[in-house]
């Protein structure tokens, strides 16, 4: 198991320097031959920082999801616990009692807990060596809360099922939290969407009203000159550009806020951010483009 972990860990350790490796040739291939394209330039680098970054959010996201899955077994660990307990076991024979339930994902944890106890490792030790494995905040506190009561030789049952019902009450306020949240979510995602559009609306039809109509006019009071500036299709592109990265910055911060919302984490917003940012450089890049096409450009308009 040791040696599983060892090889899952390196193999995670490969896949994020690689990732890291291929995204960084990317932006050097992109700055070195690509610069001179704009469209081409923003989007390889999107492309590179996605290369970068999604590997490494999936591994955290992956990690994130299986101790959550830990956390919901593990009130039925204790629980058998408590039944071992309350039938005249001690806390060791009562664990080793438990181990012979299966409990999913949390089951191979437990029977490596049960070894080293068999080994003849010390109790204690190995219950803080199966809190490091699941690495797990919550469990890991709880653990400390057992070793605690089996050292001062407390009633360990009524703690073990205050435990239980203190994870429990934990898990339903947090799936509570989850399913108020969503609502809350769908809005997060309807205001970025509609702040998508008035970018559309702003760079392909309210800045074109400026383009290629200079003139003067003079102030009749105070007699002074006044130059309209017109805009220009480089300062029109330059718009385009500044709003795609616009785009890409408010969903970035708009899906991490979003999973900070729903799960309490800011990791878990990761996955939000990832949608929210390729969906807005997507929608900008795809709008032009289609409006080009239609001849509603303000190049096509100006001719």
């Amino acid at each position: 198991m040791k040696l599983k972990n060892i090889y899952q860990e390196n193999k995670e350790i490969m896949t994020v320097i690689l990732s890291i490796l291929s995204g960084s040739t990317l932006v050097l291939i992109n700055v070195l031959i690509i610069k001179s394209d704009n469209f081409m330039f923003t989007a390889t680098n999107i492309i590179s920082v996605g290369i970068v970054c999604l590997p490494i959010t999936l591994i955290y996201y992956k990690r994130y999801k299986k101790i959550q899955a830990y956390e919901e077994i593990y009130p039925d660990f204790l629980r058998t616990i408590v039944e071992g307990l309350n039938g005249g076991m001690s806390l060791p024979l009562a664990i080793n009692y438990a181990s012979k339930s299966n409990y999913g994902i949390l089951t191979p944890e437990i029977k490596k807990l049960v070894a080293q106890m068999s080994w003849g490792i010390n109790f204690e030790n190995a219950l803080q060596n199966f809190a490091v494995s699941i690495d797990s905040p919550i469990i890991t506190r709880s653990i400390s809360t057992i070793i605690e009561c089996h050292r001062s030789g407390g009633n360990i049952a009524d703690v073990l099922s205050s435990v239980s019902g203190s994870l429990i009450e934990i898990e339903k306020i947090r799936r509570e939290r989850s399913m108020m949240i969503s609502s809350q979510m769908m809005t997060g995602y309807i205001i970025f969407f509609v702040f998508i559009l008035v970018m559309i609306g702003i760079r392909e039809f309210f800045l074109c009203g400026f383009g290629d109509f200079g003139s003067t006019s003079i102030d009749s009071e105070s007699e002074t000159l006044f130059e309209s500036s017109s805009i220009s299709k480089d300062t029109l592109d330059k718009f385009g550009e500044m709003f795609t990265h616009l785009a890409i910055i408010q969903g970035f911060f708009a899906g991490l806020t979003i999973g900070k919302l729903s799960e309490g984490r800011l990791s878990a917003g990761a996955k939000h951010s990832l949608i929210m940012a390729l969906s807005g450089y997507l929608a900008l890049t795809l709008a032009h483009e289609l409006i080009i096409v239609l001849g509603f450009s303000c190049e096509q308009r100006f001719i």
